[in-house]
């Protein structure tokens, strides 16, 4: 061992330097000798050497042939812990220096420096070639099947499953279309009975759509303009006529854009009364109702659109009747009608259907 390395193993252990002359190893198993110099809070010196030789023992196979030194020198420096390292592989020397937080830490790293700073294990090969492509055996040949057993086996094979629809493809049935829809109208037109003249107005109905059918709820407004009264010659007076109306429809088609709707129901309301020079015995307004039945044609301009043309007759369960001092100024005749005309827009599940389908 050279001059220098013996200084060192004696620095590491407290020895004075002395003469030249070899150490003596404690334990003629061990491939590498350790001198471990570390504070009581880490492994003693026995344990690291033990650890090393179990990290060791598949690298180095000449344990006796040739000496291997490893020096370690572990501080504590406040926080934190401070590694010194000389490894002699093959008597030359060479020097690490880590620091940790912990002494664990810097075992590990000792154990770790040193395996890879010690020298391979060379594993001789084989000097056998490999076998060529001739040496090889072919593989069997496969013996061809006959058409019976071809047959057979086509028979036993299971039936294939019919692969699922294409979503977007012409297979694909579209939902089903729902059955309501809505529709909103807005209508005038000129109606005569429930007033002592003719009058004009406007309606707006809100309609539920079934298949060949509706039901519909219609608010009404009619006015008349200003009259004389054969009961009050002096007087003047004007009529207004607000109402709802329920009514259900038969709505069938007789071609793709005509509807023939046919309609019954019941509205209910009251006639206003404003006149000038006679006084009126009760209010403005006197109640009617009214049990009517229409007919008419829709015609389709779109599946969303409709033209309505519509024909309303009734008959007066309640007549209004406005009155004076000494005379019935008025009261609305039994029997009554309009015609009307409008526009209406009906929005729903149909469309969406007919879109898909399309």
């Amino acid at each position: 061992m050279s001059l220098a390395l013996t200084a060192l193993l004696a620095l590491a252990t407290g020895v004075a330097t002395g003469p030249s002359e070899e150490p003596v190893r404690d334990d003629e198993a061990s491939a590498v000798r350790l001198v471990w110099d570390a504070p009581t809070e880490c492994s003693d010196a026995a344990t690291m050497q033990a650890r090393l030789d179990e990290a060791m023992k598949l690298q180095l196979d000449d344990v006796a042939t040739r000496q291997r030194w490893v020096i370690a020198r572990v501080r504590k420096d406040g926080e934190s812990w401070t590694l010194r390292l000389w490894v002699a592989p093959e008597g030359a020397l060479s020097e690490r220096a880590l620091t940790e937080t912990s002494c664990a830490e810097l075992e590990r790293a000792t154990l770790t420096i040193v395996a890879m700073l010690m020298p391979p294990v060379m594993v001789e090969l084989d000097a056998t070639p490999p076998p060529s492509a001739g040496d090889m055996e072919p593989p069997p040949k496969a013996e061809a099947m006959g058409a019976e057993e071809l047959e057979a086996l086509i028979a036993d094979a299971p039936e294939p499953e019919a692969p699922p629809p294409d979503p977007g493809g012409p297979d694909m049935e579209p939902p089903a279309a729902s059955k309501l829809r809505g529709a909103v109208g807005f209508s005038g037109g000129f109606g005569r009975g429930t007033m002592p003249a003719g009058a004009g107005g406007f309606a707006i109905t809100t309609a539920l759509l079934i298949p060949n059918g509706r039901f519909e709820l219609v608010g009404n407004f009619w006015s008349t303009r200003n009259i004389g009264l054969p009961a009050a010659p002096d007087a003047r007076a004007r009529y207004r006529l607000l109402s709802a109306a329920l009514r259900g429809c038969g709505a069938p088609r007789i071609s793709k854009r005509i509807e023939v709707p046919a309609c019954g129901g019941i509205e209910v309301g009251s006639v206003l009364a404003e006149v000038d020079g006679a006084a009126l015995l009760h209010g403005p307004g006197q109640a009617v109702a009214l049990l009517g039945a229409d007919s008419g044609v829709h015609v389709l301009l779109a599946p969303s659109v409709a033209l309505k043309f519509v024909a309303h007759g009734w008959v007066a369960l309640r007549r209004a009747q406005h009155r004076a001092l000494d005379s019935t100024l008025s009261t609305s005749d039994r029997f009554g009608y309009r015609f009307s005309g409008g526009i209406e827009f009906r929005f729903g599940g149909a469309p969406k259907a007919r879109a898909l389908k399309q």
